[in-house]
């Protein structure tokens, strides 16, 4: 008698214990669907006040770091309470933009191998691969798009676009100017080659440009890629890199100093100084625009219709602060820009013969615009 109803009492407690278990895990997944409940309700609801718009493209922003007012009177000031968490991130499964990361993936996609692998670790930063993965799926897009947030490790008071851009390594987004820092730092000791660990800071920038698609060559082509791993990355460099013609004016002084121990400073020079060249079109062709990136190219502009516009351009850089024609005493820059202008727009030519479908008015243009700088 007393087995069976010590028998009674070990059911009673056991059903008794699980029925707390699923009780507990309800209550875990319902917690979990009002987080993703109010993220779905905080989709789209963002002022122009959260927002802080890129200077080089207005279409695209980042979040504001925010701060709680309400904490203001306090005499304890808490600087983890006073900061509002509002930043979002992709995930890279639904591409939806969600607050809480984590739970999302409990909720929505705990069926998926890599968030149970992720699940079954331990630890703050087990989601972070995802979390990053997602992050630069998104970026990419707003790139191509030119247009949408970008989701960015610190978030500044102001920024450019072109200022920003992913580790090579691990795809996580940021300052490119502290990319080596974070290679230091991130990838010192982690499974990557020796050679990738050895790489300068600008050829990390290079890397990370090139991701992006910033650079405008094949990465197998290493005659312009000695050139643009020893060039500063600015505003200058990153207009050159990507327009096709300034790459191939680049190959082309590479080629012409072949031997020379100083040939890709000679092309870098070259490189450099129509990228000014183009600069100067572009400023001069909607002034109205400032700081904003415009999509002209170099070959947009080597057209009869706008040679005036280039003789201009050519003149601004060869002395940008000139008053009258008499003050250009020194014309060395001109002088360059006119034989690497005849370089590039044969090089234009002869790309438009190679095609398999060539345009003859493409290259009667550029047969005109030729003419135009043999008889002016």
């Amino acid at each position: 008698m007393y087995t069976t109803i010590s028998f009674y009492f070990i059911a009673v407690l056991s059903s008794d214990s699980s029925e707390e278990e699923e009780q507990c895990l309800q209550e875990d997944t319902e917690q979990e669907k009002e987080i993703v409940e109010q993220e779905n309700d905080f989709e789209d609801d963002i002022e122009e006040d959260e927002i802080l718009r890129a200077k080089d493209n207005k279409h695209i922003y980042i979040r504001k770091v925010l701060k709680n007012n309400n904490l203001e009177g306090s005499s304890q000031p808490n600087k983890k309470l006073d900061r509002v968490y509002n930043q979002k991130h992709c995930c890279f499964l639904c591409k939806k933009m969600v607050l809480h990361l984590p739970s999302h993936f409990k909720s929505k996609h705990h069926m998926v191998p890599e968030i149970k692998e992720a699940l079954m670790k331990t630890g703050k930063r087990r989601f972070d691969e995802l979390r990053v993965k997602g992050d630069h799926m998104n970026n990419e897009q707003v790139l191509k798009e030119g247009k949408g947030e970008l989701i960015i490790s610190r978030r500044p008071k102001e920024f450019r676009v072109t200022d920003f851009g992913p580790c090579s390594i691990c795809f996580e987004w940021m300052k490119i100017d502290y990319l080596h820092k974070h290679h230091k730092r991130a990838h010192s000791e982690t499974s990557v080659s020796d050679s990738t660990k050895l790489q300068s800071k600008k050829v990390i920038q290079l890397n990370s440009d090139r991701e992006v698609g910033r650079v405008n060559i094949e990465k197998q082509s290493n005659v312009v890629n000695q050139v643009l791993e020893i060039m500063t990355r600015d505003e200058v460099k990153v207009v050159a890199q990507g327009d096709e013609l300034i790459c191939a004016l680049g190959e082309s002084w590479m080629r012409r100093n072949f031997g020379n121990k100083k040939a890709k400073y000679y092309a870098s020079q070259h490189m450099r100084l129509m990228a000014k060249f183009l600069m100067n079109l572009r400023e001069l062709d909607c002034p109205s625009l400032g700081n904003e990136v415009q999509a002209q190219s170099l070959w947009d502009f080597l057209v009869p219709s706008k040679y005036d516009l280039v003789v201009a351009a050519a003149v601004q850089l060869a002395y940008p602060y000139m008053d009258d024609v008499d003050d250009l005493r020194s014309p060395s820059n001109a002088i360059k820009i006119k034989y690497d202008i005849l370089k590039v727009i044969n090089e234009k030519w002869a790309r438009i013969q190679i095609r398999g479908n060539p345009d003859p008015e493409e290259a009667h243009k550029c047969d005109t615009f030729l003419r135009l700088m043999n008889i002016k």
